[in-house]
């Protein structure tokens, strides 16, 4: 038997195959913790309160510009309650006073708008890791709370310092300081990577790492804070 072929008519083997145009590589949704470092751990400045260990919401999409470079932005967020430690124990000050922190039924809340390159370090069927960068601004709110600052005399009426205790101590003198919750903006920036791990083509785990920086003002006094997040979550591939 003959096969007729129309002319004009192409064969169906022969049809260009459509490959993805996009650029958009994934769409990602990440939660994990957030830790707070350095001063934002252990601040002891009158216009700020220490941060504990919170948690931490993120969400990314990356486009591809060349090779193995990207450009990622992100929006997320971390809540870090007060550092419970910070606030039940009295702190020896410098000056020989110690300080402890009141009541506070507020958290740390922190929103940041991010984006920057991103280097695909390795690529395989099911692994890709990345490092990148990012800069952007942070959206910060900072909790309400007390301090009382306690002074030591002696009985010729001199400050001395608490660890000299009884009987050395005559009297004492407290004063507070209150502070109202507060909002400010501040630049941020970070630095981390990521590692995916392939489920299907479409479909993959994600888990992050990174350091992120902030220095925002409250009532004139700069407060910087650092914090790791550290997250996990699931990456959609928009790219064919």
């Amino acid at each position: 038997m003959l096969n007729v072929h129309l002319l004009g008519q192409p064969q169906k083997d022969s049809l260009p195959v459509q490959k993805s145009t996009t650029k958009f590589q994934f769409i990602s949704f990440t939660g994990g913790l957030s830790i707070p470092m350095e001063n934002f751990r252990s601040n002891l400045s009158e216009q700020a309160a220490p941060a504990g260990i919170g948690y931490h919401f993120n969400a990314e999409v990356s486009y591809k510009i060349k090779g193995r470079m990207y450009l990622n932005g992100c929006l997320g967020t971390f809540v870090n309650p007060l550092n419970k430690k910070q606030f039940n124990d009295s702190l020896f000050l410098p000056n020989q006073e110690t300080m402890k922190y009141g009541s506070s039924t507020k958290k740390w809340n922190n929103t940041y708008l991010m984006i920057g390159p991103s280097y695909q370090l390795i690529s395989t069927s099911k692994i890709n890791i990345d490092v990148r960068f990012r800069i952007g601004a942070a959206f910060i709110r900072q909790p309400s709370f007390t301090k009382t600052y306690t002074s030591y005399y002696n009985n010729n009426g001199t400050q001395i310092s608490p660890a000299f205790g009884q009987p050395f101590i005559y009297s004492t003198n407290d004063s507070t300081v209150t502070s109202s919750a507060g909002n400010s903006f501040s630049l941020a920036y970070s630095a981390g990577g990521a590692i995916c791990y392939n489920l299907s083509t479409k479909l993959a785990v994600r888990l992050t790492t990174d350091i992120l920086f902030a220095n925002p003002r409250y009532g004139g006094f700069m407060n910087p804070i650092t914090v790791i997040t550290t997250s996990i979550g699931f990456a959609y591939k928009i790219k064919g």
